[in-house]
């Protein structure tokens, strides 16, 4: 089966900030900081609209990173994946209390974890961590988003993470 691009006749001439996709999702971020999908709605986020600088989507779940740099999820919770402390899902943006004040300034999700990177370069995971991807050094669930030790005093650059994995960028001197 072949697969060609194309172009998307309704995004011509908006202000592209950032695009995200994964799970069959495509969301595109204008810079008015308004989230617009072309894969399946996003009504979930008009709370937020004005106000996004960065989604991100797991298997059933989404990151939303504010331009204030708070941190909000949405979706199902079963493994933590959300962030807040429990495994109830949520239908509506919630705010990750845990990462208040903290000055995020990246977000990404794996199928069924998120992580968030500080302005400083600090690392926190949350969700399942079965495979290690977490980076906490156990193979289990982290309910609200916990600081990667092992990543300690070696600033990080840049994050991503895919189904089962995470990866980081270091910073270079």
């Amino acid at each position: 089966m072949l697969f060609r691009s194309r172009l998307v006749e309704s995004a011509r001439g908006m202000r592209v900030h950032d695009i995200c996709g994964a799970f069959k999702r495509t969301l595109v971020l204008s810079v008015e900081g308004e989230a617009v999908s072309y894969t399946h709605t996003v009504d979930q986020l008009a709370s937020l609209t004005g106000q996004l600088s960065q989604v991100a989507f797991g298997k059933k779940h989404m990151v939303a990173l504010t331009r204030s740099g708070d941190v909000f999820t949405l979706g199902d919770g079963s493994l933590g994946q959300l962030g807040h402390g429990s495994t109830e899902a949520s239908s509506e943006p919630q705010l990750v209390k845990a990462l208040q004040g903290r000055s995020i300034a990246q977000v990404c999700c794996g199928e069924t974890h998120c992580l968030a990177l500080s302005a400083s370069g600090d690392v926190y995971t949350w969700g399942q961590g079965v495979d290690g991807q977490l980076g906490l050094g156990e193979g289990s669930v982290a309910l609200v988003p916990r600081y990667v030790r092992a990543l300690h005093g070696s600033p990080v650059k840049m994050i991503a993470a895919g189904g089962a994995h995470s990866a980081d960028r270091k910073s270079v001197v």
